[in-house]
């Protein structure tokens, strides 16, 4: 997971810097896939440790994962009102 951290910490940099844009989407998708792996790391963590659900740290997770909407294009896009095309 700590390259899955990496990624999505600095990955939006890098792509702005090198990348074009027609890699938005492969970036969206792999942002996705982090976004699921963490959610899935939040649900597995609630089942394997006592007294994580609803601890500090449990909602530091929840609030981190859900911060990553914001970079996923398709995903802000409908909430902030923009469309794609």
């Amino acid at each position: 997971m700590i390259f899955v951290t990496i990624f999505v910490l600095v990955g939006d940099d890098i792509k702005t810097l090198s990348l074009t844009y027609i890699a938005d989407q492969a970036f969206d998708y792999t942002k996705t896939t982090c976004f699921g792996l963490f959610l899935l790391e939040i649900i597995l963590t609630c089942i394997a440790k006592k007294g994580y659900s609803f601890s500090f740290f449990f909602y530091v997770d929840i609030v981190s994962t859900l911060s990553l909407i914001q970079d996923i294009d398709f995903m802000i896009n409908p909430l902030i009102g923009l469309s794609d095309s």
